[in-house]
């Protein structure tokens, strides 16, 4: 099985409960799907879950992940963890992710990018005079979503992870129905609207939103999109 977890915004007890009502060796794989915002190192606040699980547990970010310059730092540790322009396989799942939002000041579909992709950005912001808005801004472009995250070449995916929702949510974007429909995805999770939702995008595509802090044990035979 596959766990799935809502955003947890420093609260990681219900994930923690929801292990341990099983046995580790039936869980397969662990999902955060952003805005983990850890007051400590992601590792300790997990620590309960054993080593084994650990290795077995992802995460993508979410927006206020980078609110504060130490939520980023207690992710560091399990930074070989973070999902974000990866594919990995479970249980014979391709399962891909795409951390952070869109922001006005990068790109806001269906409007045009200011900026393609995150070197650029950078360049850009280390030229900036002012030292605390620079500092902002180099923390926040790793929560950011660029053009570049959804037009790089990846391999094929039947699981996508986001923060933000796709183009069926009313505050949704329809480019990541196009990204996963290129991908092949046939089912998207996504976090940051606290909802606990299901919808389709179309025949086929399966989309879950997870509430607050809610975890989903999720066994792929049970869902087939149609």
């Amino acid at each position: 099985m596959i766990i799935f977890v809502g955003d947890c915004h420093g609260d990681f007890r219900e994930v923690l409960a929801t292990v341990a009502a099983y046995p580790c060796h039936a869980i397969s794989g662990i999902f955060f799907l952003g805005d983990q915002t850890p007051y400590r190192p992601l590792e300790e606040e997990l620590a309960p879950l054993g080593t084994e699980l650990l290795a077995r547990t992802w995460f993508i970010l979410g927006n206020h992940d980078s609110d504060q310059p130490e939520y980023m730092h207690n992710h560091g540790g399990m930074w070989d963890r973070h999902l974000h322009g990866r594919v990995i396989t479970v249980e014979g799942l391709r399962i891909g992710g795409v951390s952070g939002i869109f922001r006005k000041r990068i790109w806001y579909p269906p409007e045009q990018a200011h900026w393609q992709d995150r070197q650029s950005f950078q360049e850009h912001v280390l030229a900036e005079k002012d030292t605390a808005l620079k500092k902002r801004l180099l923390q926040e472009q790793w929560t950011t979503i660029f053009p570049e995250d959804l037009s790089v070449p990846r391999q094929p995916m039947d699981i996508l992870l986001t923060h933000e929702a796709p183009g069926c949510h009313k505050h949704g974007f329809a480019v990541f129905d196009h990204f996963a429909r290129r991908m092949g995805v046939q089912w998207i999770f996504h976090g940051h609207h606290h909802e606990d939702s299901m919808g389709m995008l179309a025949p086929g595509m399966g989309v879950v939103g997870l509430g607050l802090c809610q975890c989903m044990v999720w066994d792929g035979s049970m869902f087939t999109p149609s």
